[in-house]
């Protein structure tokens, strides 16, 4: 009986240990799944922000403040753009200071819609008065809601996120405000992704206690739907708790971890945002799925200590592998997540840095110019051409890093190589290129260019020029992706400028 006592109480401690790092694992993996979600909520609402800065500078906009009524045109345009290639976007607004619409894009089952003027409204919104208050192209957030339409939520529900952003007329004149309304199905994907792949539940919660994502529909959207159903009002005790930035705490039987999140404290420290949207993040883990206790009676026979304990050990064994194969899983889901997340924000950020190049150029030619100096460090040009869609003609507007000999010269529609980019809407790719093609001088040498593409500039179905890029290597992933984004910002950029120069004079 003694020996029986000894290996009884040694194997309930052990088992005890056991039992609280099996909890201990649980946290930390479902602390690893909030973090993983407050990662994906802030990577697209910081996505959607420097959107909307960029649309801000774009040209039609500035020229369209500054008095000219007809870029309002080209802000329908720019609009429509966003709202075609971006599935975040559910529509995009030009609000005057008195609350007037100016311009509207909406979504569609067919695609962008401009309304017409009949269809534009006025505004007495709350967002609209905050953001005039701001400095310019700073952005103010409004709260995650269902969307309302003429005072009513709309049917069937909608979730939405309003951002919007000052855009400065200058001295003398009114300023304007331009408001984006976010789909909330594309902003939660992520979070629902995360719901799918673990084992608990994991809730969504406003500032003030509703619930924004829960399990059941019944709960969501308490705050304009029914106010009955918040967490101080359903459970009191673990609203208590979630007055801690972050933490855990168990409650009838289940596990909650939770953690207090802002997806835009970075943006709101480097003043780009007004007020940052700040929500809840808890993760349930319900009875049925915590880890096994394991309780060991004391009066048990050595025959049924010795086998419990082999069981226990042998279940302990399993529990153990599988822990360790799902932190593995987490530790590759959360590295893959990081590669991606960084190269996602040098491709946004080399975006933002081209397109405030070429928003400042006055003409094609300054905009060839721009363009070929941002893209030569970034995508390691040797050498390049511009050329513009004039007069029926692909016409050159700027050369980069050319040989004192080389003749710049215009291109008919199918003419040459760059004619028929220009007529086909075909990418050409000379890998390696044809023997002197393009031939290459510079202090340490010669030679020729590692590849070289002519890539055409189109937009509404239209080509507005040709870019001839020679690269002094193949590009990265990365800096084919950047390249593939950049184009349609250039084309957009192009044409604007192209419209504005033939524009007649009044």
């Amino acid at each position: 009986m003694p020996l029986a006592a000894i290996i009884v109480a040694v194997f309930a401690l052990y088992a005890r240990r056991e039992a609280q790092q099996s909890i201990d694992q649980l946290i930390e993996r479902e602390q690893s799944r909030l973090r993983m979600a407050e990662l994906r909520l802030s990577e697209v609402m910081a996505e959607n922000t420097v959107d909307l800065r960029v649309i801000a500078a774009a040209p039609s906009v500035r020229w369209f403040v500054g008095g000219d009524e007809s870029a309002l045109r080209l802000i329908a345009m720019l609009f429509s753009t966003f709202v075609a290639e971006d599935w975040s976007y559910e529509a995009l607004t030009l609000v005057d200071a008195h609350g007037r619409e100016r311009v509207s894009v909406v979504r569609t089952a067919e695609g962008p819609r401009t309304l017409g003027d009949d269809e534009l409204e006025t505004q007495d919104d709350a967002l609209v008065t905050r953001t005039l208050r701001l400095l310019p192209r700073q952005l103010e957030v409004a709260r995650f809601a269902l969307d309302v339409d003429r005072g009513r939520v709309a049917l069937p529900y909608k979730p939405v996120l309003r951002m919007a952003t000052r855009v400065s007329a200058g001295a003398g004149r009114p300023d304007y405000v331009i408001v984006a309304k976010l789909r909330g199905a594309v902003l939660l994907k992520g979070l629902r992704d995360l719901i799918a792949y673990g084992d608990g539940e994991i809730w969504l919660l406003d500032e003030d206690g509703y619930w924004i994502l829960h399990p059941d529909p019944r709960f969501n959207w308490g705050a304009q739907l029914d106010p009955t159903h918040r967490l101080a009002t359903q459970m009191p005790a673990l609203a208590e708790h979630l007055h801690a930035r972050s933490g855990d705490v168990a409650l009838d039987e289940s596990l909650y971890v939770h953690r207090h999140i802002e997806p835009l404290a970075s943006r709101a420290g480097d003043g780009l945002i007004a007020t940052p949207p700040s929500f809840d993040l808890v993760a349930r883990t319900p009875p049925e799925r915590m880890p096994p206790a394991w309780p060991v009676e004391l009066a048990m026979a050595m025959t049924v200590v010795l086998l419990l304990a082999a069981a226990g050990c042998a279940i302990l064994a399993r529990l153990r592998v599988r822990s360790e194969l799902a932190e593995r899983r987490e530790r590759r889901l959360l590295e893959e997540s990081a590669s991606t997340n960084e190269l996602r924000s040098w491709i946004k950020e080399h975006i933002y840095q081209l397109s405030l190049e070429v928003h400042a150029a006055r003409d094609p030619e300054g905009f060839g110019a721009a363009t070929l100096a941002k893209l030569a460090p970034t995508l390691h040009l040797a050498a390049a051409c511009a050329y513009a869609l004039q007069e029926g003609r692909a016409q050159p507007i700027a050369g980069f890093a050319l040989s004192a000999d080389f003749q710049l010269r215009e291109f008919a529609p199918g003419e040459g190589l760059v004619g028929e980019a220009l007529r086909s809407r075909q990418d050409v790719r000379l890998c390696p290129p044809p023997a002197g093609y393009l031939d290459l001088s510079g202090g340490a040498g010669d030679g020729a260019p590692a590849e070289i593409r002519i890539l055409p500039l189109w937009v509404h179905g239209h080509t507005v020029g040709v870019l001839e890029l020679a690269f002094s290597r193949l590009l990265e992933p990365r800096e084919e992706e950047f390249l593939r984004q950049a184009l349609p910002l250039l084309a957009i950029n192009l044409e604007g400028l192209l419209e504005r120069r033939i524009a007649p004079v009044a």
